[in-house]
């Protein structure tokens, strides 16, 4: 998994990398294009077979001055 994430990081598409305290594995958070890309490179990973995946979409927070432009 190192080789694999550190040429990710290289091609800009993951974005940051976390271990879970006190879990087993971590948290990767991607940069992609498009749910088809995500499907891609989740794929690739080594680990595919082995690992459980959740996939959940992130959103810029926006403060209560801007949601109230």
């Amino acid at each position: 998994m190192p080789e694999y994430g550190q040429g990710l990081n290289d091609k800009g598409k993951l974005h940051s990398s976390f271990h879970m305290v006190g879990r087993h594995g971590g948290a990767w958070i991607y940069e992609v294009d498009s749910n088809e890309e995500l499907e891609r490179l989740l794929a690739a990973s080594p680990v595919y077979n082995y690992a459980q995946y959740q996939v959940f979409p992130l959103a810029d927070m926006e403060t209560p001055a801007e949601i109230l432009k």
